[in-house]
């Protein structure tokens, strides 16, 4: 499965003790590995569980006010259209989008490719397939 691009700052509200509440989520990706940091309502919250299956997102959020929350969706263009509910509960799950508000390209498409020394001063870049065609005949 080809993971998508999902790295960059998402933000949604939700209802929290009454009240609305600002959840920002930021993703840094490389491949389908996800890191993940949360603010709700401008403080840090633990980011329990953040997965990536293709275009799906899952993730698992302490939300003050609600508890462990559970949210999963799938990225259509700048937003991320779901499902919300409690983590670890069978209550009905209710409709969940984040917007991207800032978007970052994931960590493997901006990190340079490895050097390899190849001996005597000499170094090669590596491509996806192993060593540039020039440096194989080398080896």
């Amino acid at each position: 499965v080809v993971p998508d691009k999902v790295a960059g700052r998402w933000t949604w509200q939700m209802e929290a003790g009454g009240r609305k509440l600002e959840i920002e989520l930021t993703l840094k990706q490389n491949y389908q590995k996800l890191d993940a940091a949360a603010k709700a309502g401008g403080r840090a919250v633990p980011v329990e569980r953040a997965v990536l299956t293709g275009s799906r997102v899952d993730l698992t959020l302490a939300v003050p006010g609600r508890g462990r929350m559970q949210f999963s969706g799938r990225r259509v263009q700048e937003t991320i259209d779901g499902e919300m509910r409690m983590a670890d509960s069978k209550d009905q799950s209710v409709p969940w989008r984040a917007v991207r508000v800032e978007m970052q390209e994931p960590l493997h498409v901006t990190a340079p490719p490895p050097v390899i020394t190849l001996g005597h001063g000499q170094s090669a870049r590596c491509h996806h397939a192993g060593l540039a065609p020039a440096e194989q005949s080398r080896s």
